[in-house]
């Protein structure tokens, strides 16, 4: 793919893509996790930049030891160079490049060369392009002379040679190489294959040489790679994928990406690069460099290996079967298998999920049914006991004869579901005939279908499930199982309510009563009414084991915990949490449980609630890592929902727009549309408090018709309050915000209506709102909700002391940008005061709070002591006008004359002693307390 570029891959998305880097990469600071150090040139800024090729050199990372490393042998006396050892595609020749530029930027010559197998058979194959044409090998001291001099240069001193692939230099090569080394004519950097052994010259002339051995790169190492080369974040779903198809080969990896790029699987929305599919792209580079691999192997060695790539792993006793046992490990010892024990035994799988791919791509039909039919009978020979032996032999079986046992295919689809293979599940169930379907296997298709994002299926599958249903627990299972589907995943609340109130009247047991009430409950608090859901929530056994229904009790158990942090009883919620994931994960193991994230992701919201922002961050990004790996689609949603608002309420725009970005992604791949709302208004939150305010509209006009969501009430307008604000409509920012205030505290969300007023007094009204804020204080526990009533107080009194007394316990509290406003207004009220030493350091401070806030730009933190002078009305006239509204857009907007409009500009120009409007975009930005102003 030469010469491809982004703009070609993101399409339509180019101009949101650009919008994002010059975010991301302008003057403001970077998010924590943004990988710009690992770019060695700094991507362009403006209207005209070029979005990174991704076919280009990708840039070097992890290798920074190294790197450090030969800048010393480079300059130390009597060094002879060095030779980089590792696998193929481990990034031995993008590490000897590297060498070889800092070579040449250190002034030495330098010169390149390829050992290969061909040029192995010709004595200097190797080096003939940098050797005298006379040279002759049969003369060695004249030969020696002769290419020492042609070595030496000009110049004279040591030629820096850069060889690829030294395993493979021809003897002779090797020995002239030893002599030019002795005679301090060469700096040598080298690499070698590690899974190729090195003949004796190759050995003897590699003794000298400083030895670096590369490994494949760790996870987080591949998602640094993976941003560096892509230029923006990358979903942790898709690092995930990528890394576990790559291993941590950079060769691969890059191949990967291009792969899924060509076929659109991997895709830019511009905010995050999201792969669709988990099945990867193989480019025809990659199938050539695997091919290259296999090519030589014995036919008995093949042989293993094509049944490798069908049957994913076999047992060490099957393998040695196939091959031989030495066979089996000299194909260990080149990094095409690997071993794995487990307990008493031993199993043997591809090295690289890629070298499975390739085989497979390349085996003929009948040949696929041969190996497969061997497999199976060798399992059958053994009984097929074995945990994972049932859905291996169903898939095979399927594949060879096109059908296989029911009674397989249900036991095979049971283990792809504890595998959250939700796909293999549907594709097994699919082949069981009409009659042989049952409870268990229609359960299984339903939670699978649900899973996919087909709800529509599902609930066929369900519905079925519930004709089979002869015992109460049955009806109970299909009926929780019926209700979680229509009312998550369909949306469909009236339909799920229904459902839940039939199996009331046809289920008479007190555990399915209580069961039922406490799913309602769920229900109505999930709906935004907490306090009616938390009254028939506190009914819900305390231990999942006295539960009638133990899925049904952790759904419960995680809005039992929600509802109490959206009522401000946070401790509660928190301590439920807790109890609940300690539930789950004893739970773990005896049936259809979901994943103890679950829980985790309501602990991460109430530790939030709570004002524990750092711990709610901790509890997050190890749940993260665990849910990703376990592939559970609608709880990763979910947990970057829950993160992302954490994120927004402690002000860091940057992680939260990345973890919206991230659900949204989920949620349109599963066609999961009950958390639209919230995931887009915080998306357009976070990206116009940094100043994107293209992205923050095109994020609103996408709220357009999604199903309310009811929990979180008024927290849907976020995004339209501050794309106001970002706009410098802060009047109408504050009118939305009180609108969506009043829907909380109708919705009994006292949390809610906390967050939504405190944004009110970050805006310019603290006075409206500060007594109602005292009030929540008294209502809910926790540090939050105090620390916000303090600071709205603050700010209406305007009191130095008191903000900088709240901006040092919002910092405690892992809220850098409450900090950060508070402390810039304490600033300001010092400086009106009279105290210029207190305004600097304030504003100091103030400062190093700012750097926290990744890019965050909003009104508290630029507004000077002069404009605090302007009342509300003459504020927002100078920020429109500063942002170069004309005076007749003005009174548009604000439904006033022009007249008054610029009456009101000359009393602010007046008291900013400005004359234009540039003047005064400058005064309304400038932060910096004037100490020099009261000597």
């Amino acid at each position: 793919m030469p010469g491809r570029s982004r703009k070609a891959i993101v399409g339509p998305g180019r101009g949101v893509a650009m919008r994002w880097l010059r975010v991301t990469r302008g003057d403001a600071a970077l998010p924590p996790w943004h990988p710009a150090e690992a770019l060695r040139d700094p991507l362009p800024r403006g209207d005209d930049m070029e979005i990174p090729d991704v076919a280009r050199e990708w840039p070097l990372v992890a290798r920074s030891e190294e790197l450090r490393s030969f800048r010393r042998i480079l300059r130390a006396t009597g060094s002879e160079g060095c030779v980089i050892h590792g696998m193929s595609g481990v990034g031995k020749s993008r590490l000897a490049a590297e060498f070889w530029r800092i070579a040449q930027n250190s002034g030495m010559p330098t010169r390149k060369a390829i050992a290969t197998v061909g040029a192995a058979q010709v004595p200097f194959g190797a080096l003939a392009h940098l050797l005298p044409a006379d040279l002759d090998p049969e003369q060695p001291v004249r030969a020696f002379q002769s290419a020492a001099r042609s070595f030496a240069g000009s110049k004279g001193g040591k030629l820096v040679l850069w060889l690829d692939d030294l395993n493979l230099l021809d003897t002779t090569s090797a020995v002239l190489l030893r002599q030019l080394l002795d005679a301090g004519t060469v700096f040598l950097i080298a690499t070698i294959r590690s899974e190729t052994a090195p003949g004796e010259a190759i050995s003897g002339l590699a003794g000298n040489l400083r030895r670096f051995d590369l490994e494949e790169l760790s996870p987080s190492e591949t998602a640094t790679l993976l941003e560096a080369a892509l230029g923006a974040p990358v979903s942790l779903s898709t690092r995930h994928h990528l890394f576990s198809a790559g291993r941590g080969n950079p060769l691969y990896l890059r191949e990967l990406v291009l792969g899924t790029l060509d076929t659109g699987a991997l895709s830019f929305d511009g905010e995050v690069w999201h792969l669709a599919e988990t099945h990867t792209g193989v480019t025809r580079r990659l199938r050539d460099l695997v091919q290259g691999r296999l090519l030589d192997m014995p036919p008995a060695a093949r042989h293993l290996l094509e049944a490798l790539a069908l049957c994913e792993q076999v047992s060490e006793a099957d393998a040695v079967d196939m091959t031989s046992r030495d066979m089996l490990q000299s194909l260990e010892s080149s990094g095409l298998l690997v071993a794995t024990a487990e307990g008493r035994r031993t199993t043997v799988a591809l090295a690289h999920p890629i070298y499975g791919e390739v085989l497979r791509d390349a085996l003929p039909t009948m040949r696929r049914r041969t190996l497969l039919q061997e497999q199976i009978a060798r399992t059958r020979g053994y009984g097929g006991r074995r945990r994972g032996d049932a859905i291996r032999l169903a898939s095979w079986e399927l594949a060879v004869n096109g059908t296989t046992d029911p009674a397989l295919l249900v036991e095979a689809a049971a283990f792809a579901a504890f595998g959250n293979d939700n796909q293999q599940v549907v594709t097994l169930l699919e082949k069981l005939p009409e009659g042989s379907r049952n409870l268990r296997s229609d359960l299984l298709l339903g939670n699978a279908q649900r899973n996919l994002g087909a709800w529509e299926e599902a609930e066929t599958a369900y519905a079925r499930a519930n004709r089979h249903a002869r015992s109460e627990r049955e009806k109970l299972m299909t009926a929780g199982a019926r209700t979680f589907n229509l009312f998550w995943s369909g949306a469909q609340v009236d339909r799920a309510l229904a459902v839940n109130e039939e199996a009331l009247t046809h289920l008479s047991g007190s555990g399915s009563t209580t069961m039922l009430l406490t799913n309602k409950g769920h229900m109505l608090a999930a709906s935004g009414d907490p306090v009616r859901g938390l009254a028939l929530l506190s009914d819900l056994p305390d231990r999942i084991d006295d539960a009638a229904d133990p899925v049904l009790w952790l759904l419960c158990a995680t809005w039992k915990a929600a509802a109490s942090a959206a009522v401000g009883r946070t401790a509660r919620a928190i301590e439920f949490a807790e109890h609940a994931v300690k539930q789950a994960n004893a739970a773990q193991g005896t049936g259809d449980l979901p994943h103890p994230g679950s829980q985790a992701l309501t602990l991460v919201m109430a530790l939030s609630e709570a004002g524990r922002f750092d711990e709610a961050a901790a509890v997050g990004a190890a749940t993260h890592e665990d849910v990703v790996r376990s592939a559970e689609p609608i709880q990763y949603l979910w947990l970057c929902l829950h993160m992302g608002r954490s994120a927004w309420m402690a002000g860091r725009p940057g992680t939260a727009r990345r973890l919206f970005a991230e659900a949204l992604a989920m949620a349109r791949a599963h066609r999961h549309t009950k958390a639209l709302q919230i995931v887009l208004s915080g998306l357009a939150a976070s990206a116009a408090v940094q100043g994107d305010t293209e992205s923050a509209a095109a994020a609103l006009r996408d709220i357009a018709g999604q199903p309310p969501m009811g929990f979180f009430a008024g927290q849907e307008h976020l995004g339209e309050a501050w794309l106001l604000a970002a706009q410098g409509r802060v009047s109408q920012a504050r009118s939305v915000l009180m609108s969506a205030a009043r829907s909380a505290r109708d919705a009994g969300q006292l949390m809610s209506e906390g967050l939504l007023l405190t944004d009110v007094a970050r805006l310019g009204a603290p006075r409206e709102v500060s007594g109602r804020l005292g009030e929540l204080a008294d209502l809910c526990d926790g540090r939050l909700a105090p620390a916000r009533a303090r600071l709205a107080a603050a700010l209406a009194d305007r009191s130095p002391d008191a903000l900088s007394e709240v901006s040092d316990e919002c910092d405690a509290m892992g809220a850098p940008l409450l900090a950060a406003e508070a402390m810039t207004q304490a600033s300001t009220a010092w400086q009106l005061a009279g105290e210029p030493r207190r305004s600097t350091s304030a504003a100091n401070r103030a400062r190093a709070l700012t750097g926290k806030c990744e890019g965050a730009q909003t009104p508290a933190l630029v507004l000077s002591a002069s404009a605090a002078a302007l009342t509300k009305r003459e504020a927002e006239i100078a920020h429109l006008a500063a942002a170069t509204m004309r005076s007749r857009e003005i009174a548009e907007l604000l439904t006033i004359s022009v007249r008054t409009v610029d009456n009101h500009l000359q009393s602010i120009y007046a008291k900013l002693g400005v004359t234009n409007r540039r003047e005064l975009a400058r005064k309304l930005g400038d932060t910096t307390p004037r100490s020099s102003a009261h000597p």
